[in-house]
């Protein structure tokens, strides 16, 4: 179509008028021509942004179209996107509405996005945002009207699982209220122990770094993600990054990294789980209710978003081996999360993270062998806050900077005070602990990402980005503790030993931790990636610097245009490998440093009948190593290979080897010594003593093999997110159980396997939409049984350390969901089974065996035959 646009100021004056009408004629006669002897010509116009997930904008990223059907690059038509990170395009070498190829390159710190398949009309086409994802993650969205399509790209070298926002709603672990059973259920890597305590990829349970945007939400007094309750629908993402994970990361030997939900320009609100559980175990119970709420949208459109997540768990445990009435126990457990992104500008993002998390369990410790006296009340309150800015300063320049705040407060009190009596076929009396601990932690980061500096010579600096920054820490934990003593019988009922506790178990310790690091990301060719980075960290307990460094090599021979790569078959030439070397630091809590501090303990050994066996003797921690200043900092060697292939229909086919040697870690050796006559009138007295001294001897191994593929995506239009998993570890130490004062056995041989030690792990679970309103979703898991130390009623250890093992895990759940529009509303029902197989998994074992029946085992969740859930999705659009 024509458009004529006229101006009533301005004139045109002809003085040949004979020239003007020539002219009006050919105007009229050109006009009929190309109403009535061609088609009319329409433009195709495409405009949009391209950001990253933070809605940061993406600078000067190369954005280029071309047909699709057949692709033709001879007809690539391009632009860049500029500081606000919009683009606007007018397609000039082609004319034809219908698919396209949508291209985005030269985005520095972003991978390629090659080939999105759009479809594009005449004149209107709606705008394209795009969220374009940093290398250290692999998945990039294009979202309007294309399809989501997974990628592979060359600068992703992390050794990376993880769990989206919508993978965390949909897979069936209904028996999961905190975020930690998630990731345990969902991620290869991560192994649950008989005592509760999560290790991933072979690591202790202190040694992983948890991030909140980058903070640090580990638990200063425990070094452990206390804040479990969090709403999965308060994270965008989780990330599980192990072996190879860049040196900003932080110390640790795992990094996980969950990014908040930020809201978007439209309210939404979801509702899940509103009503209560209904479970039929000894009689119809109410079981759990676990109501979960999700409020986000615009502060001001376009600039300020919030989201707001509570989560409410009430969790309710019945032992079938308990008779009936003391047989259950109770917890209410809370989180809300509230996070705001505030665009000041394009280029200056604020956000700000604050959260509340309350645990109150009473009679947290009951179970089969632990009846009701011998529990204790939990009360937890956390709290934490944060505040972040980035600003972008140029094209290819960046500078972040943070500060957070963590406080925590555990209680543990005990039903009464008295002895705790300890017995091969269970425990009485009460529990002998009475403690308040409490942890704080002041965290401030900066860091600058920028090109390389002009003066290097071009091998180090074309095609190089830097990244520079510093991340201090200040930690303090606090304890008031209070202990009765410990009474170990026999099978006969006789006394085997008693341990009482003296001294003063209220103190307060601090420390500093400081780090800076430098990281090199070299985009050598479009398919060769370098990453290499050094850490220097330090604190004020062990004094001692501590440099370690991280490399990385990503290989994609199809994208390589070489003579070598040539000869390589089509089998290997399409696949990307991965290579990683890394030496990392590994965090630890603070209590580590305060056993000495701590009371101490005199044990007395006993006959059958009655008399004491020897001269009651000292147990005590000591810090001759802490005086002497002997100690340096643990640390991992990670060795990694990893293949990735996308595969027809968007599958994704990866396997990985990791190999991690940890050394110098913290144990405490028992030194035994004799104190020379006694003074049998003092009060306590003892002759001997064992002092506990903390050295750098532990050594822990981890060797592990895993096969993964994966599916998310659309088949035939309908939703499939689907994943398999097999891995095949060993993980062997010498110091894998270290003493605490509370102990009731302590080992004198701790090497060997360690108690999270899982040869074999089969993992799988999916999604799939059967039509528009019916979907299916399962969760299987099998592994071998976890390990465990046998005992004799002396309290002695038999046999080899963690020698024994429990049962085999295997659970199967099978859900089926029903959506559904109800008062112009959307709702999503689901119904289904837990542990359909009813398979038998203990999580307690009973390994003393002078027990008639050895080894007992107990606390299988029995089958679950219904189990209910109801989701509020939103207003019927």
């Amino acid at each position: 179509m024509w458009y004529f646009f006229t101006n009533k100021k301005s004139t045109l004056k002809l003085k040949n008028e004979e020239l003007m009408t020539n002219i009006r004629k050919i105007t009229i006669l050109l006009f009929f021509v190309l109403m009535y002897k061609t088609p009319a010509i329409a433009e195709i116009a495409v405009n949009g942004s391209i950001t990253d997930p933070d809605n940061n904008p993406v600078i000067n990223a190369l954005v280029e179209i071309m047909p699709g059907n057949p692709p033709d690059p001879q007809l690539t038509d391009s632009t860049k996107t500029d500081e606000n990170g919009k683009f606007s395009i007018i397609l000039q070498k082609s004319e034809s509405p219908g698919l396209y190829l949508l291209s985005i390159k030269n985005a520095e710190g972003f991978q390629d996005i090659k080939g999105e398949e759009i479809n594009l009309n005449n004149n209107f086409n709606p705008p394209l945002y795009i969220t374009m994802i940093p290398i250290e993650k692999f998945e990039v969205t294009v979202s309007a009207n294309t399809p989501y399509t997974p990628q592979i790209a060359v600068d992703q070298v992390q050794l990376s699982r993880t769990l989206d926002r919508k993978t965390l709603l949909e897979i069936p672990t209904t028996r999961s209220p905190e975020i930690t059973e998630i990731l345990v259920n969902n991620l290869p890597g991560i192994i649950k122990d008989s005592a509760g305590n999560m290790h991933f990829d072979g690591g202790q349970p202190f040694n992983h770094n948890w991030q909140l945007s980058r903070f640090n939400i580990g638990d200063p007094v425990k070094y452990t993600l206390e804040t479990r309750s969090i709403n999965p629908e308060a994270i965008e993402e989780i990330d599980f990054n192990s072996g190879r994970y860049s040196v900003d990361g932080g110390k640790g030997y795992t990094r996980i990294n969950m990014y908040p939900h930020q809201g978007a320009d439209e309210f939404s609100l979801n509702l899940t789980n509103p009503v209560p559980g209904i479970d039929i175990n000894k009689g119809l119970v109410l079981s759990d209710w676990k109501p979960k709420l999700c409020f986000s949208g615009p502060i001001k459109k376009g600039g300020f978003w919030f989201s707001d997540c509570v989560a409410l768990n009430y969790n309710s445990r019945i032992f079938e081996e308990l008779p009936k009435g003391k047989d259950k126990t109770t917890s209410w457990a809370g989180n809300n999360l509230f996070s705001v992104q505030g665009n000041i500008s394009p280029r200056n993002i604020w956000n700000f993270n604050f959260m509340t998390d309350y645990l109150n369990a009473p009679n947290a410790e009951l179970s089969p062998i632990n009846p009701h006296s011998t529990t204790t009340d939990l009360n937890n309150k956390i709290y934490f806050g944060s505040i972040g800015n980035r600003i972008f300063t140029g094209a290819n320049t960046a500078i972040s900077w943070g500060y957070g705040y963590y406080q925590s407060a555990f209680e543990a009190r005990p039903q009464g005070e008295g002895p705790f009596i300890t017995t091969p076929v269970g425990n009485r009396g009460f529990a002998h602990k009475n403690s308040f601990n409490q942890g704080k932690r002041h965290q401030l980061f900066a860091n600058i990402t920028t090109k390389a500096p002009e003066f290097l010579p071009k091998i180090l600096k074309n095609n190089h980005r830097h990244k520079y920054g510093t991340d201090f820490q200040r930690i303090n934990y606090c304890q008031d503790v209070t202990r009765t003593s410990i009474e170990t019988l026999r099978i006969d009922e006789t006394l085997s030993n008693r341990r009482e506790f003296f001294g003063n178990g209220n103190f307060c310790k601090a420390n500093l931790e400081s780090a800076f690091y430098f990281q090199d990301s070299w985009n050598l060719s479009p398919g060769v990636f370098v990453q290499a980075g050094l850490r220097m960290d330090t604190d004020r307990i062990v004094q001692k610097n501590v440099l370690t460094s991280r490399y990385s090599l990503a290989l994609m021979p199809s994208e390589i245009e070489s003579k070598w790569t040539k000869f390589l078959p089509g089998l290997l030439k399409k696949n990307k490998y991965v290579f990683g070397y890394g030496r990392l630091p590994a965090p630890y809590p603070l209590n580590i440093f305060t056993r000495h501090l701590d009371q101490y303990s005199i044990v007395s050994d006993f006959n059958n009948d009655g008399s004491l066996r020897s001269d009651p003797f000292l147990l005590q921690f000591t810090a001759n190593s802490l005086s002497q200043e002997r100690l340096t900092v643990p640390t991992t060697v990670n060795y990694s290979f990893g293949i990735e292939r996308l595969l027809p229909y968007d599958f994704i086919l990866g396997s990985n080897f990791l190999r991690k040697k940890s050394r110098d870690g913290y144990v405490f050796v028992p030194v035994a010594e004799e104190l020379g006559e006694t003074d049998y009138s003092a009060s306590p007295f003892f002759s001997r003593a064992v002092y506990y001294d903390m050295k750098n001897l532990q050594k822990i191994s981890y060797d592990a093999f895993e096969f993964s593929i994966r599916k998310i995506g659309e088949i035939k239009n309908r939703r499939v997110n689907w994943f398999l998993n097999y891995t095949y570890s060993k993980n062997e130490g010498n110091g894998s159980g270290n003493p605490f004062l509370d102990d009731l056995f302590l080992f004198s041989d701790t090497a060997g396997p360690t108690s999270w030690d899982v040869p074999h792990r089969l993992l799988t679970y999916g999604y799939f939409d059967i039509t528009s309103k019916y979907a299916i979703a399962y969760h299987l898991q099998h592994r071998t049984g976890t390990p465990y130390t046998a005992y004799n009623d002396e309290g002695r250890q038999v046999g080899g350390f963690n020698s024994q093992r429990l049962p085999n895990f295997l659970s199967l759940n099978l859900h089926f969901e029903i959506k559904h529009n109800f008062f112009k509303r959307r709702w999503a029902l689901r119904i289904g089974s837990d542990n359909i197989t009813g398979h038998f998994n203990p999580t307690i074992v009973n390994a003393n065996t002078s027990v008639p029946g050895y080894p007992i085992f107990y606390g299988s969740q029995p089958r679950k035959p219904f189990v209910f859930r109801v989701r509020y999705l939103g207003k019927v659009q």
